[in-house]
């Protein structure tokens, strides 16, 4: 085992060393064979709680073991916002506001203001930041005492959405996951099928990032016959219903199902027919440039660098109508050019993420893992643009 080593590379020793099968310590661990199989091929960062999973798997008595030297960075790898002690309070204090409650078309207006500013500000976070524990507090007072509770039900939900987007990158994951499920929950209470399966999209991000994909899949599953009925009626449900399409082929995607592309396809065809050129939905942005952003993220996913180079050909990044979309676009776009080996480009489209949108990177911990990879393996001649991206996004070597 050598020093310059990736976490990943190193479970992967000393499973073999145990004679486990990906399997084997994917049920150890409680999560899937692909996220095993991400984690030690580098698509997925090795992080501190899934590596003390495996440490107890595996015998491993050293975390050092797994991260070597960085092991004492790893454990702060997930910076934090300044806004989150707010949020945290916003919405842990479970008692609504004294007072009158605010009226839904109020609360529709400030919502669809913050959603706006999550797309279009350079620093989302920050100005989200801002307004979301007053928005949080709103929402939950006029569906607990307000008048239309079923409308400010559903808006409800939508501002927990928002606070899963705020909070999936930083913060206390408990919050991202009481965000989700209290989400669900005001979906539910509003009794609008729009509304539910919205909900459960953003909840099966979530169930896919820990690993559970087929949870995942089948929660999308019961969320698509929801909307796909007035998908040729009623554009926001035929704008649902590509989300969940492209949510699905990406959750394929990473568990390395070769399916995930007809749910790709699906969802490219009823883009084309359903959704008119330029249009983005005023929350989740899709539209066709999403939908051909998601090809990108699918081949990465798969491991295939030279199909997300293939696929991002005819993207303009410009013409995707949102900040933080565009960067993640750059970043992605960035991670199938390392694993198709070409690590001078990986560089310059990280450097474009960075300039599209610092604080997207600076909280993605798939930028930080390939900051910090691209630090060990370019040559000289380039590392000095390496550590600069490093240096703004605040990694240190």
């Amino acid at each position: 085992m050598t020093d310059d080593m990736s976490p990943g590379a190193r479970l992967r020793l000393f499973r073999e060393a145990a004679g486990r099968s990906r399997p084997q310590l994917a049920g150890l661990m409680g999560c899937s064979p692909e996220s095993v199989k991400a984690i030690e091929t580098g698509r997925r960062e090795l992080t501190l709680t899934m590596a003390v999973r495996a440490a107890r798997a595996l015998n491993i008595k050293d975390l050092s073991a797994l991260f070597g030297a960085d092991v004492a960075y790893t454990v702060l790898e997930r910076p934090s916002h300044e806004a989150l002690p707010d949020v945290r309070r916003a919405l842990l204090l479970h008692h609504p506001d004294d007072g009158s409650p605010q009226a839904t078309d109020y609360i529709r207006t400030m919502l669809d203001s913050a959603w706006q500013t999550w797309h279009s500000s350079a620093k989302q976070r920050t100005e989200t930041g801002k307004v979301l524990p007053k928005l949080i507090r709103d929402a939950r007072t006029a569906a607990a005492v307000g008048d239309d509770r079923r409308e400010a039900n559903r808006l409800l939900a939508e501002v927990y959405h928002l606070t899963q987007a705020w909070l999936a990158w930083h913060g206390d994951r408990e919050l991202c996951w009481m965000s989700a499920d209290r989400a669900v929950a005001a979906a539910q209470a509003a009794d609008n099928p729009l509304s539910r399966a919205r909900a459960s999209w953003y909840y099966a991000h979530l169930v896919r990032a820990i690993g559970h994909n087929e949870d995942a899949i089948t929660e999308l599953g019961h969320a698509i016959p929801l909307v796909r009925d007035r998908i040729d009626s009623d554009r926001d449900y035929a704008a649902a219903y590509v989300d969940l399409e492209l949510c699905a082929a990406l959750t394929l995607a990473r568990a390395g199902d070769e399916s995930a592309w007809s749910h790709w396809d699906d969802a490219k065809l009823a883009a084309e027919r359903l959704l008119p050129d330029g249009y983005a939905h005023p929350y989740t942005r899709v539209g066709q440039a999403i939908v051909d952003v998601y090809a990108v993220m699918i081949a990465v996913a798969m491991g295939r660098g030279d199909e997300a180079r293939r696929r991002a050909a005819n993207l303009d990044p410009a013409s995707i109508p949102s900040t933080e979309r565009r960067a993640r676009h750059l970043l992605e776009l960035a991670r199938g050019y390392r694993l198709a080996g070409e690590d001078i480009g990986a560089v310059h489209l990280l450097a474009q993420a960075v300039d599209a949108s610092l604080e997207t990177v600076v909280y993605s911990p798939p930028a930080r893992l390939l900051t910090r990879e691209l630090l060990r393996i370019v040559p000289p001649s380039t590392r000095e643009d390496v550590e600069r991206i490093a240096s703004r996004i605040s990694l240190r070597d």
